[in-house]
């Protein structure tokens, strides 16, 4: 099974480190992985103020800058596993240096792709719309 690992990282948290410290929360994922794992991605997100935002409002889409929700939190990261054992998914968050800054890790179990017709979930209608 799949599991995104969204992380999210009040700024102040970052206040104070320097530039490499930074990066280098980011440079032990691999290492991190238990073997029961395997890590398929890893994203870091640009500030949540750089984030856009669209909804529909009536008939029109409206775009607003930022965020869909304000939060004490901002959403700085995304991690794609793959494994069996969900026990090393936990095991794999609860060790990213966002938890020990006092971030926020959330787990979530992936649907995966039909095998009939080889397509995501809303993404052939998405498709067909456009």
């Amino acid at each position: 099974m799949n599991y995104a690992l969204l992380v999210y990282i009040a700024p102040e948290s970052l206040r104070g480190l320097t530039q490499e410290d930074k990066l280098s929360l980011h440079s032990g994922d691999q290492a991190a992985t238990p073997a029961a794992a395997s890590l398929l991605a890893h994203y870091r997100l640009r500030p949540p103020r750089t984030a856009t935002t669209l909804r529909l409002h009536g008939d029109e889409i409206v775009k607003t800058d930022g965020p869909a929700a304000e939060a004490r939190e901002g959403l700085r990261a995304f991690y794609v596993l793959e494994s069996d054992e969900p026990d090393a998914v936990l095991d794999f968050a609860s060790r990213l240096p966002a938890v020990r800054l006092g971030g926020t890790v959330e787990v979530w179990p992936l649907i995966e792709p039909s095998p009939q017709t080889g397509e995501h979930h809303g993404h052939r209608a998405w498709r067909e719309r456009h």
